[in-house]
């Protein structure tokens, strides 16, 4: 009865209605503001909302971006009445909309007009409240409609989600809701409802309410096609959002839902049909990589007794211009960054199709700028001193901290090592240091050139079916005699 009590007070917080066009996402505006409760926030609201908000109104209003909460403020908006009446909430939060990419949905508590007498029908932002954005847009002067809790809960915006916000296999929490499954996610589209929902029953969303979502996807090959998720995620936190896991390809062109599944928080009306279009961020696309050239600075820096190995690399920068990457002198690069070794690792090539930073370090996306050449941070290892370094031993497992997500094609090759104890290595790209005419081409006989040690063996695999490899925060790699590098896979070949 308690976690029942909660659930409603999560859904009531986000009370949400009204449809609205979404735009560019640089064009700052109010997407919906819906008078759900008239006097009716329930007393925990207090303690989730703010002091006093017991009893009073709540106004759920949704930005067309994502917003920078030290910006919000209750006297940032106006809410204005039937009769000409200027409505100041009490107080405003975000809560329990909190998840990363999800900072868009404000409650507003407070006296903000009757329903019965003078009902409120227009919501202005009056102050500075900013986009979290790199630019801060001002939301100054955008307004919107209220709508009523009558007309149902609708599809009000879905979104391409970024690796880094997929939380892989992450459970749900208090104000947190749980992530796609690692095996057989593909991409993840968000969906942000303009009205809290539940099932018919009054329940969380589930499987049942999974297999009506559909997604419209233009495939590689200019066709179209329309799937549903294999998993609906991004549940147990109460608030507006679902996660739809896909695991199939393509680019997401819309998401629908049919009427008559969904409540709003009050239980009293339908969901109406309703569909939105996806918007495509620029970072929620993977980079396609299969034999894109690459090059690394590896620095390592002495820590205490604790070495510390930093691998930064051109990905999505630039292709590592051969006259550029000439120019670099690593006696020199070591001399001035104050390191203790330094190794030039390039010209490299991915032998992936897909590579995305999920987390960490890899996501963090620090740059700097070796010689004329941009990188970026993507991989940590550390070490005891006397350790070995990455590219020191042959054959050789190295542990470092990064956290990736490589996609491998269906139909496309696959390049292994397998050890004497049976671990599967899985190449992520291969090197022109020792051979400078090595080439994809090459790699699938490559294995009658490796000076193999006993025990082990190489193997080209052409995949049936797509395969995903994730790092997970850490993971193993190793390099052979062409100091082409592999990560270990923790699942076997499809």
């Amino acid at each position: 009865m308690v976690q029942r009590s909660k659930a409603v007070l999560l859904a009531l917080l986000c009370l949400l209605a009204g449809m609205g066009v979404v735009g560019a996402q640089d064009s700052p505006a109010l997407l919906s503001a819906y008078y759900g409760l008239d006097d009716r926030l329930p007393p925990g609201a207090n303690l989730v909302v703010c002091r006093g908000a017991g009893g009073q109104d709540g106004m759920p209003v949704i930005f067309s971006q994502v917003v920078n909460p030290d910006t919000l403020e209750p006297s940032d908006f106006a809410v204005i009445t039937q009769s000409g009446a200027i409505k100041t909430p009490l107080c405003v939060t975000l809560s329990p909309a909190l998840d990363d990419g999800e900072l868009r949905t404000a409650l507003l508590a407070g006296d903000l007009g009757d329903a019965e007498t003078d009902p409120p029908v227009r919501v202005e932002i009056v102050g500075e409240v900013l986009s979290s954005s790199a630019d801060a847009i001002s939301f100054l002067g955008a307004s919107v409609e209220v709508t009523p809790l009558a007309a149902g809960p609708s599809l009000i915006l879905s979104e391409s989600v970024p690796p880094r916000q997929w939380s892989l296999n992450r459970g749900s929490g208090r104000q947190q809701g749980d992530g796609c499954p690692a095996d057989g996610t593909l991409q993840v589209v968000r969906v942000t409802w303009a009205g809290g929902v539940s099932n018919a029953n009054g329940d969380e969303a589930g499987d049942a309410e999974r297999a009506l979502y559909r997604v419209t996807l233009r495939l590689p090959d200019g066709t179209q096609t329309e799937v549903t998720p294999f998993k609906l995620a991004d549940l147990g936190d109460g608030d507006n959002n679902h996660l739809l896991c896909l695991d199939v390809r393509g680019e997401p062109i819309s998401v629908s839902f049919p009427a008559g599944y969904l409540l709003d928080p009050n239980e009293d009306t339908l969901n109406p049909d309703s569909s939105v279009p996806v918007i495509i961020y620029p970072d929620s696309t993977p980079a396609q990589t299969r034999n894109v050239r690459y090059c690394e600075v590896v620095p390592t820096y002495r820590r205490g007794i604790n070495l510390r190995t930093e691998i930064w690399n051109t990905l999505g920068l630039n292709d590592c211009p051969a006259d550029e990457w000439a120019e670099l002198d690593a006696a020199a690069l070591q001399t001035e960054l104050g390191a203790v070794n330094m190794r030039l690792n390039g010209p490299r090539y991915w032998v992936l199709d897909e590579i995305s930073a999920v987390g960490g370090v890899t996501a963090s996306g620090e740059q700097a700028t070796f010689g004329t050449i941009d990188m970026t941070l993507r991989a940590v290892l550390e070490t005891r001193l006397g350790g070995n370094l990455v590219g020191d031993q042959l054959y050789t497992p190295n542990t470092v901290q990064r956290d990736t997500r490589y996609v491998f094609y269906g139909g496309a090759f696959i390049y292994t090592l397998r050890a004497p104890n049976g671990d599967l290595y899985i190449m992520q790209s291969y090197s022109q240091i020792i051979d400078p005419a090595l080439s994809i081409d090459d790699l699938e006989n490559l294995g009658t050139r490796l000076n193999l040690p006993e025990g082990w063996t190489y193997e080209a695999v052409r995949l049936d079916s797509d395969f995903v490899l994730l790092s997970g925060g850490q993971t193993t790699v190793i390099q052979d005699d062409f100091l082409n590098t592999y990560q270990r896979s923790n699942r076997p070949l499809p």
